[in-house]
Formats: C-alpha cells, sequence, structure tokens
C-alpha cells in the first residue's frame, strides 16, 4: 500500500477502485469488473494471510479464494 499511496498521492481513508486480472500457463486474462464500493487506503500491512484456495467451490473457468483481513503495521 505505501507503493499506491506513493503512486496515487491518496492519503489514508481514500477510496481505491481497482480491476484485477490473473496470470496463469495460457497467459494472462481479462479484467475484472471495476469494485464500485472502492476499498480504502490504510496503513502498511506488516503481514499478509496465506490465501485458501476453495475446491469445493472452483471449477475449471472460476478459482474461488479467500482471505483474511491484512494485519496493520505499528
Amino acid at each position: 500500500m505505501a507503493t499506491l499511496r506513493t503512486l496515487t498521492s491518496l492519503g489514508v481513508d481514500s477510496v481505491i477502485q481497482v480491476k484485477v486480472r490473473a496470470h496463469n500457463t495460457n497467459g494472462w486474462g481479462d479484467y475484472s469488473e471495476l469494485n464500485i464500493g472502492g476499498a480504502k487506503v490504510e496503513t502498511s500491512p506488516t503481514q499478509v494471510a496465506t490465501p485458501t484456495y476453495d475446491v469445493a467451490t472452483s471449477t475449471n473457468t472460476q478459482i474461488v479464494l479467500s482471505w483474511t483481513a491484512l494485519v496493520a503495521g505499528t
């Protein structure tokens, strides 16, 4: 997030809207829809939780991942 704040000049609690895409052995996928809810710039994380792969709900065209919130730095 520190890099994002530097690149955008956004302050803490500013709303960010992003699109994401994935890369695998077949190349890059399409970008997602823009997240309309936005996310807020917060303090830089010191640790990122490991994502969990949900085998039961994933398909050949969709991979379902989940993870816990970032741990903020002190």
